[in-house]
């Protein structure tokens, strides 16, 4: 398990390559981003990774481009499987942006400290 070292209140417990993993669930991303640990882990796996360079635009407005790793992933949360596009930034730890929250079918409350699947708004899950 890798611990997501953090206080936000979206934290979500997921699987990949059966390993059970607690990332940040963040509604200002618009891409769900892999971190150094998950980097190393998926490597070890012999995950197949890809290059390419991403233009950026940061919350403060800076742009920039990088070149960065990208990886299609497998992520299962409540029994429920999605393959996600993960880009890896160094410095970074995993976060699922809107991407993952809008295929997954993700709803956060964050009043009042869960979420679920929009096909099932009364299996309310609290966050990790």
């Amino acid at each position: 398990m890798f611990p997501c070292v953090t206080s936000p209140v979206s934290l979500l417990d997921i699987e990949v390559y059966e390993a059970t993993h607690t990332v940040w669930a963040k509604t200002g991303a618009s891409q769900s981003v892999g971190g150094e640990l998950m980097f190393k882990f998926l490597k070890n796996r012999v995950q197949k990774f890809t290059e390419l360079y991403l233009s950026m635009r940061l919350a403060d407005g800076q742009q920039s481009t990088s070149l960065v790793l990208k990886a299609t992933v497998s992520i299962t949360i409540c029994r429920r499987t999605f393959q996600t596009d993960l880009i890896f930034l160094p410095g970074n730890r995993t976060l699922l942006g809107v991407d993952f929250l809008k295929t997954s079918g993700i709803v956060m409350n964050m009043r009042k400290n869960y979420w679920y699947f929009g096909d099932k708004p009364k299996r309310r899950i609290p966050f990790a």
